[in-house]
């Protein structure tokens, strides 16, 4: 995901219901792959005033995440300290 879409992916995740924080909750990270996949891509590109590529390209990059393999670049991602 490009910097640039940091504060989108947050938007993003505030939108249905989780915080950046919730990347680090496995169980979370399950809940947040499944709002993902009910998104509405036109509508919520239009509310949050970007793309339909760049929201696609964000959850699919969200939708990705691991805990385990992918925490330091969540975190960094995301702006969660390390």
């Amino acid at each position: 995901m490009h910097p640039e879409s940091y504060e989108k992916a947050e938007k993003l995740l505030s939108k249905i219901g989780f915080k950046s924080e919730d990347l680090r909750s496995k169980e979370k990270l399950e809940q947040i792959r499944r709002k993902l996949k009910e998104i509405n891509i036109e509508q919520t590109a239009k509310e949050l005033e970007i793309g339909e590529m760049t929201l696609s390209d964000i959850i699919e990059e969200l939708s990705k995440l691991k805990l385990s393999s992918n925490l330091t670049r969540t975190m960094m991602c995301c702006g969660l300290p390390q």
